[in-house]
């Protein structure tokens, strides 16, 4: 009882900090523009719109760097899916190498939101990860750090009360995370796959409905639909103010606007065998309800689930990290075999 207080405490007051030091700008949805989100066709073939068309974008490689634990390269390319931000389409990829050829996995890492920089990301999942046996992609996700448009802190208009922006946010991420699944290939990798978590667990969902070339998808501390974590969490507040200010504040009107961001309303396209799902019993932005949703929808054999809230399963992840390596290298076993 006194752990579950805890990882509580925890959750509420860094969601206290971020409600009350973090307002942000108000932004609205304008018009009718959102229905077109809400066709059903999108939600029957989901491809359509986080369609990586044409050709693979040009990726420039910056110089090798070295770290005691590893070396590491910095990619930056056009992002294929532009937004009216200058500063956000130039999408960005820090890619770190444990090994001198492709026969390691290729872990692509989706970081949560706000990050005011990705120095701990470093220090606390990717240093374990590639010595746990992994390469890693580290992308910057849209709106956030260099990303961030000029004026707005980082990932502060990722989410917001404009949910037709929040969806084309959403849209180029995933769109990204699909340029790089393409060219890790090209470059000789034979496994790919992504771990995401919070923010980035949304869109590691995503990026299992609609990418068939994955050979595995983790997901932690995410839920079935961003939706619910705006409506139904103190975490929300501010954006469900926004959202009641240009008539948004309805919760069949934004799940039908949001079901494209949605995973649990999607399907995967990869085997069941190959995606594992993360949560924390206690979370208070991502809740237990909705993960239960999101494994009946996908008809997942089971969750992980720790004793854990969000921010203390997220920002202490070694339990998660040492279950994610071992079903990455079982998957690989598999293949083998």
């Amino acid at each position: 009882m006194a752990w579950r207080f805890f990882c509580g405490a925890i959750d509420e007051l860094c969601i206290g900090y971020k409600i009350t030091f973090r307002r942000g700008r108000v932004l609205a949805t304008r018009n009718e523009r959102w229905r077109r989100l809400a066709d059903p066709e999108l939600l029957a073939d989901p491809c359509r719109f986080y369609a990586l068309n044409g050709t693979l974008p040009d990726f420039s490689p910056g110089p090798v760097h070295r770290l005691p634990w590893t070396r590491f390269q910095d990619l930056a390319f056009d992002s294929p899916h532009p937004l009216p931000f200058p500063e956000a389409n130039r999408a960005r990829a820090r890619w770190f190498r444990g090994g001198i050829d492709f026969d390691r996995p290729l872990v692509i890492l989706g970081h949560g939101w706000a990050h005011r920089g990705l120095e701990n990301v470093q220090r606390i999942y990717v240093k374990r990860i590639v010595e746990g046996g992994c390469d890693l992609l580290l992308p910057t996700l849209p709106m956030h750090l260099e990303r961030a448009p000029t004026g707005t802190y980082s990932g502060e208009i990722m989410v917001s009360g404009d949910v037709v922006l929040t969806a084309e946010a959403f849209r180029q991420a995933v769109v990204e995370m699909r340029a790089l699944v393409r060219w890790a290939r090209q470059q000789g990798y034979t496994r790919v796959g992504v771990l995401g978590y919070s923010l980035g667990g949304f869109l590691a969902g995503l990026l299992a409905c609609v990418e068939r070339n994955l050979s595995f998808a983790i997901i932690a501390g995410a839920c079935s639909g961003l939706a619910t974590t705006i409506l139904d969490t103190r975490l929300g507040r501010n954006i469900r103010k926004d959202l009641a200010v240009c008539g948004m504040l309805d919760r069949q009107r934004l799940e039908a606007a949001w079901a494209i961001l949605s995973p649990a309303r999607l399907r995967p396209q990869l085997p069941l065998h190959r995606l594992l799902l993360l949560a924390g019993r206690y979370d208070r932005i991502m809740p237990a309800s909705s993960v239960r949703q999101w494994q009946r929808s996908w008809q997942l054999p089971y969750i992980r689930w720790y004793e854990r809230g969000h921010y203390t399963l997220l920002a202490l992840p070694g339990k998660v990290l040492k279950e994610s390596l071992a079903f990455i290298h079982r998957q690989a076993d598999t293949r083998a075999r």
